[in-house]
């Protein structure tokens, strides 16, 4: 579970990303699929893991490559129904 700090931290570095890593991450966190996003987005399924990849690897950087993983299984089995 994460702290008001490491909330913040995370916020704070999902600032620093480009317009388009952000509007990813957002979708991401919502529990859209890599290939709903990048129908979304206009833009190749592979162009979308790029981001998604460097987003989690800047999670993990920071120390919160594990909630990472958890968070985007949780997403997938959400919008799944699961």
């Amino acid at each position: 579970m994460l702290d008001l700090a490491d909330v913040l931290a995370v916020r704070e570095a999902m600032e620093r990303l480009s317009p388009v890593r952000q509007r990813i991450w957002r979708l991401l966190a919502d529990g859209y699929t890599q290939t709903e996003i990048a129908e979304a987005l206009g833009v190749a399924q592979g162009t979308v893991s790029r981001h998604a990849r460097a987003i989690r690897r800047l999670l993990r950087d920071m120390g919160f490559g594990g909630w990472a993983r958890r968070h985007d299984r949780r997403t997938r089995r959400r919008r799944r129904g699961g």
